[in-house]
């Protein structure tokens, strides 16, 4: 909880789960600081990015630990997703690279996933974070990064719902996002 002024916290204090922790910044720290943040404090093989405006599908998290758990010259795997709008409704699927190569190709212009559905494997995340100066393209800068160290694959599945609305990061600030993926690539 990045310092968040809605019922965040009482949400997440809510469910009765051994498994959940709560990390409570008092102030918005910023999503690197955070997310490094989570890496640092986190114990588990692999590790989940999320948006709180997304939906994951039931079998998000099986297919891909299935799939790293058979394939360990992977540091991450992605998968599909469908967009749909601020009430829920689909509007359209996203197809991505699923192939080393196809991603690593693809990487020369773009990210090819959508953070909500990447499975890093924590090794990989523990020592090499996200880097702040590169807000709000942190994710592309980690995934370029990566793409030297390790194979990449996305899973030809469909494993989230990515909401679009008029507050998404992308879309206020695509300029940003734009010459900043330049100056990356």
């Amino acid at each position: 909880n990045d310092g968040s002024t809605d019922s965040t916290k009482e949400i997440v204090l809510s469910f009765n789960d051994s498994r959940l922790k709560l990390f409570d910044n008092i102030t918005n720290q910023g999503i690197v600081k955070t997310r490094n943040t989570c890496i640092e404090k986190s114990n588990g093989k692999y590790l989940a990015v999320f948006d709180s405006d997304d939906i994951a599908l039931p079998d998000r998290l099986k297919l891909q630990v299935e799939f790293l758990e058979n394939n360990s010259e992977y540091c991450l795997c992605g998968t599909d997703y469908q967009i749909i709008d601020s009430n829920g409704k689909p509007s359209y699927e996203m197809i991505v690279p699923k192939t080393d190569e196809d991603i690593k190709t693809y990487l020369n212009f773009n990210i090819p996933f959508c953070h909500s559905t990447m499975l890093f494997r924590s090794s990989y995340l523990k020592d090499n974070r996200y880097r702040s100066g590169f807000e709000p393209s942190e994710d592309y800068e980690l995934t370029l990064r990566l793409s030297k160290l390790s194979k990449m694959a996305s899973l030809n599945s469909k494993t989230v719902l990515y909401r679009v609305h008029g507050n998404n990061i992308s879309l206020k600030k695509s300029t940003t996002i734009y010459n900043l993926k330049k100056e990356i690539s």
